[in-house]
Order: C-alpha cells, then sequence, then structure tokens
C-alpha cells in the first residue's frame, strides 16, 4: 500500500501483474482493490483446449475409462465436467466415478494406518492452500524428513508431494491441490470430535516463527470459520485457550476471539470489549479491530431490555469511533454509522424512545439519508449499501406516521432536500411516481442548487415515460460538481451523453471516472442497461474479453468474457454476428447478454 501510494504520489507508474485465488482476494486483498485496472478469470475449458489435453492423455496412456469412447465421445464426456474444476473434470472423465468416491477410495487403499493419519493432518493445513513444513509432521508424529522419505514416500507418492524450499531451509508436504485436501477434511473428517482433534494437533505444533506456519494459524482461528464448523461452543472456547498458548497475547487471536463472542448465541458482549480493548491496546493501527470495536457498539444497541440512556451511548459510541477513523475506515465505517441511524429509526418506530416526537424523528431520517447518499455515491454498487438503502426504504414505507411526519415537514420547509428525497422515495416504494416526481420539482423550484435532488430527480426521469434527453442531460449535468466524489451522478451523466451521440464527451467523462479510488468490483460493474437489443459484429477477440462493432453508427463496445455463455464464447470469432444488450460500468459502455444472432 505504501508503494503504491507514493508512485501515485511521485507521477510514476508501476505496473504489478499478479494471481490469487477468488476467494483470498476477496477476504484479504480489498486494501489493494481500488488500484486494480484490469481482472482476468482463468476460465473453463475451450472445445480447443479440450482435444489438446485429450491428444496428451492418450499420448501418456492416461486416458482411463476414455480410451473405449471415440474422438467426439471423449469430447464430450470431459466437457460435461469442464464446468467445474479441471482437477476434478480429469478424475471424474478418466476413471467414470464421482470425484468424491475417487478420493475416498484413495485415502482408504493407504497403508499403514500412520501414513493415513499423516495425510489428514497435511491436508487440513494444505485445504488453507499453505505448504506445511517437514518440520510440523517431524513434531506431531517424531518423523524426520529422512524417515519420512524412508518409510512413507511409497505409500503416499500420490496423494502427497514434497519439495524443499530453501528460504526456510526445510523440505514441505503438499496435496496435490487445495481443493482435494478440502474434500479430505469434510469426508473423513465429517464427525466434530475428529475434526475437533485434528485442529488441537495442528495448532499445537505451529511454529509461529515461519511464515507458512503464522497464516494457518490465523486461517485455523478464524471465528467466522469456526462457528460453521463446531456447533459446541465448549471445543471453540478450548481451541482459542490452545490459541492463546501458542501465540501468546496476540492481537488477532484476542480479535478473533472478541468476534466470536459477538456472534455466538448468548454470547457476551462485555467479554468482547474487553478482548477488543487490548487487541487494540496491541496493535493500534490495525483497521479491522478497530471497525469491530464499532460494530460491538451496535451489537450492545440491540441487545433487548437496556435503557434508552445506555442505547444512546452504545450508539454515540460506535458512531465516534468511525469518524475519528474515517479515512482507514472507508465505506465500512460509513456502514456502520448508517446502521447505527437506522437503529435509532426502529427503535422510535417501535415507541421505545424518551423522545420519540416527530421532529427527532425527521431529524434521524435525514441524518440516515445524508449518510446513504454520500456512501452510495462514492462506493456506487456496493452490495452491503444497496442492502442498508433497501433495509430503510422498508422501514419508513411501512410506517404511516413517518409519511405523517415527512408530509408536515415538507409542507412547512420545501427548501429542505433531506426530507424531500425520503418522502419522494416513499411514494416510489408505495408505487405514486406520480406524487414522487412533484415532490422533487416543488424542491428543486426552492432550492435549485442541491446537486442530491438533480440527482434524484434525473434517476426517477429515467424510469418515466416521455422523459426527453435533454432535460435528463440537464439535471444529471447538475448532479455533481468536477472532481466531486459523486461517482454514480458522474457516470449517469457520461451514460447520457454517449446515448445522446456525444461520444468525446461521455468518453472524457468515463476517463475521468475510470480513475476513481473505488474497488475494482465495482468499477467494472456493468449498471444502467438500455432497454433495447442492439446487434453486430465481433472484430476481435481476447483472453478474456472481445470488442464489438454496434450496427448503424459503427461503435466499438467493449465485451467481457462474463458476459456471455460459455457456450457462446467459445464459438465468437472476429466476424461472428450477434445481439447484445447496452449498459455502462465506469470505464465506458459494456456489452452484456450477448447472443448469437
Amino acid at each position: 500500500m505504501t508503494l503504491l501510494s507514493n508512485i501515485g504520489v511521485a507521477g510514476n507508474s508501476l505496473t504489478i501483474i499478479a494471481t490469487a485465488r477468488t476467494n483470498e482476494w476477496n477476504i484479504t486483498c480489498q486494501d489493494l482493490s481500488e488500484f486494480v485496472t484490469s481482472e482476468y478469470e482463468l476460465k473453463y475449458l475451450s472445445k480447443h483446449d479440450i482435444g489438446e489435453l485429450l491428444t496428451l492423455l492418450e499420448k501418456h496412456n492416461a486416458l482411463g475409462t476414455l480410451r473405449t469412447l471415440g474422438p467426439d465421445a471423449r469430447i464430450e464426456a470431459l466437457r460435461e465436467r469442464a464446468g467445474r474444476q479441471l482437477l476434478v473434470a480429469l478424475h471424474e472423465a478418466t476413471l467414470g466415478k464421482p470425484f468424491v468416491e475417487i478420493i475416498r477410495d484413495e485415502y482408504e487403499n493407504i497403508r499403514p494406518s500412520e501414513a493415513q493419519r499423516m495425510y489428514l493432518s497435511i491436508c487440513v493445513l494444505n485445504r488453507l492452500d499453505i505448504p506445511v513444513r517437514a518440520g510440523i509432521i517431524a513434531r506431531m508424529y517424531g518423523i524426520s524428513f529422512v524417515d519420512f522419505k524412508e518409510r512413507f514416500f511409497r505409500p503416499l507418492e500420490l496423494v502427497v508431494n514434497a519439495r524443499s524450499n530453501p528460504v526456510i531451509r526445510d523440505f514441505e508436504y503438499v496435496a496435490r491441490h487445495p481443493h482435494i485436501a478440502e474434500i479430505v477434511v469434510e469426508e473423513l473428517l465429517a464427525e466434530p470430535e475428529s475434526r475437533f482433534e485434528e485442529y488441537v494437533k495442528c495448532l499445537r505444533y505451529l511454529n509461529l516463527a515461519y511464515n507458512s506456519d503464522r497464516r494457518a494459524f490465523y486461517c485455523m482461528i478464524r471465528a467466522n470459520d469456526l462457528l460453521e464448523v463446531f456447533a459446541d461452543h465448549s471445543m471453540i472456547a478450548s481451541l482459542y485457550e490452545l490459541a492463546r498458548e501458542v501465540a501468546g497475547n496476540d492481537s488477532e487471536v484476542l480479535h478473533q476471539m472478541a468476534i466470536y463472542e459477538m456472534k455466538r448465541p448468548n454470547g457476551g458482549m462485555e467479554t468482547a470489549r474487553q478482548l477488543l480493548e487490548a487487541a487494540h491496546e496491541i496493535a493500534p493501527r490495525n483497521h479491522t479491530i478497530i471497525h469491530s470495536m464499532a460494530e460491538l457498539r451496535l451489537h450492545m444497541a440491540e441487545k433487548i431490555g437496556i435503557t434508552d440512556a445506555e442505547f444512546r451511548k452504545h450508539v454515540k459510541e460506535a458512531e465516534s469511533i468511525c469518524r475519528a477513523n474515517a479515512r482507514v475506515l472507508g465505506s465500512h465505517g460509513g456502514a456502520t454509522i448508517i446502521k447505527a441511524e437506522l437503529l435509532r429509526l426502529e427503535r422510535m418506530l417501535a415507541g421505545e424512545t424518551v423522545d420519540d416526537s416527530d421532529t427527532e424523528l425527521v431529524e434521524t431520517i435525514k441524518r440516515t439519508e445524508e449518510y446513504l447518499e454520500d456512501a452510495l455515491q462514492s462506493y456506487p454498487g456496493e452490495f452491503y449499501l444497496l442492502d442498508l438503502e433497501a433495509k430503510l426504504g422498508r422501514l419508513l414505507s411501512d410506517s404511516d406516521r413517518v409519511m405523517r411526519a415527512l408530509t408536515r415537514s415538507f409542507e412547512l420547509n420545501p427548501r429542505n432536500s433531506l426530507v424531500a428525497l425520503r418522502l419522494s422515495r416513499c411514494h416510489q416504494e408505495k408505487g405514486s411516481t406520480d406524487e414522487a416526481i412533484d415532490i422533487l420539482r416543488r424542491a428543486l423550484d426552492a432550492n435549485s442548487n442541491r446537486k442530491e435532488l438533480h440527482y434524484a430527480y434525473a434517476k426517477l426521469l429515467m424510469t418515466y415515460p416521455g422523459a426527453s434527453a435533454e432535460e435528463l442531460e440537464y439535471h444529471l449535468q447538475r448532479a455533481y460538481s468536477p472532481g466531486d466524489r459523486n461517482f454514480d451522478a458522474q457516470l449517469l451523466h457520461a451514460r447520457q451523453l454517449y446515448i445522446g451521440g456525444s461520444f468525446d464527451e461521455a468518453k472524457r467523462l468515463f476517463r475521468a471516472i475510470a480513475s476513481a479510488r473505488v474497488p475494482a468490483v465495482l468499477k467494472f460493474q456493468p449498471r444502467y442497461p438500455i432497454d433495447h437489443t442492439y446487434s453486430g459484429e465481433v472484430r476481435a477477440v481476447e483472453a478474456s474479453y472481445c470488442w464489438i462493432r454496434r450496427d448503424g453508427i459503427q461503435d466499438w463496445i467493449y465485451c467481457h468474457q462474463e458476459a456471455v455463455e460459455s457456450s457462446i464464447w467459445r464459438n465468437l470469432l472476429p466476424g461472428t454476428r450477434v445481439t447484445f444488450t447496452l449498459a455502462f460500468n465506469m470505464r465506458g459502455p459494456v456489452a452484456i447478454d450477448v447472443a448469437l444472432e
């Protein structure tokens, strides 16, 4: 992160090409996401790939049950399974039975039983895609690498690979693939007691001085994973007790213990608070710990039966933590603040507050609306923000009291843009589009400089029959200021310019918002499709995308492989005629729902 930031400040550039498993990227690499300019996913086998693979299998006498089939039938047999991992497809196609059954048979045929136990231990760790040091196995089973080589290489030859790591000056053991290791653990350690014993054995013998051991250790003690694996509280408590013995006063161990207390049934909130404070004292700059401290306050505020004073205290503390750490918490801190306001609204509407006047209700709605609007503009399409927006809509549209309070407030002061926005949305959710438009028009007449009103009015006009392109462009242009973080408004303006034929202006605006520091998944996500089917011709095909020249105006439209069914993508060649829907992301127009013409 520091390197990337310094390069940006210095005006230089650095291109990094890297790979990551999808789940690891989603969990541990979110801070890097905003720097991603292109993403490429390793896709399933094409017909050409399958043909070359079958040639190699035949050359090396590895066709298995495919040998009895003709060339076309072999291709079809493998293609049927190529929607899963290549490893699975190969095994099932060549051995003729389900992959899980293959793995179980393979395990049961390992001799002696000590080799089976070693294989299980290796899989428990290697399923995390982490190599297992020979030193761990030596400590677990009293087997040196020399003894392992002499006694267990042959029985484990087909299921465990050994390699030398010159950096740590030790040998490492790995299963053939983390996916196989995961299946072994799921199938052979299905009983909680047996899995618990294996977890204890692995945690006890990991050496945190080694990076690979430390990674495995932290993965094994994640609270969310342990809650899925073990239903017995005593087992998880014992594992955390062991983790503290192994790691000492470690911030991440304390952090995960706190999350576990927050999420387990009848968890101890006070215990969680003490654990988080201890973790924060050890690692004061760890933003995930800071965020958990804020989320804990909301958990405490949700406790049934607390007084109004206690509720206000917990919610205020959560908001204070997020505001004090806004820069490092980003959209997650903003989401926590919105959740805090939603809790206030729920409590007011349930009649559980001391001061539940309509004035206080409207003020809370205004704050929530403002926070949500800012967050959605800065992080358009972020799923947890959209969930909060939907929750707010459901909460308010179902309340007659809210409608009366908002209507009264708007009639007294139509210049209040936040009240106008929420009242308009409440009418939309009730299906009263004309009333929603009328409220926004009156609000704009009273306060024409409010960007959020222009943005909401334009989005509503997009769904309204008869709205003119000129009126849409007018309001979208006034829904943001150049250089601000109202990225969704800028995207919609660029979209409208493109639809209207102002391609140069649209491309200039798309280039500006393409450099926004938002997660890559949001930057590349297609949004706002046009309700029309277009035709065109594929002009160029690359590894994971193609270009389509649209009929008529002859503009070139980008199309990612994700927007095309695999059966169609395999047949796309320059000159292929296709139909598609036109949508937009932060880099420009994109084709989705592509089909052969």
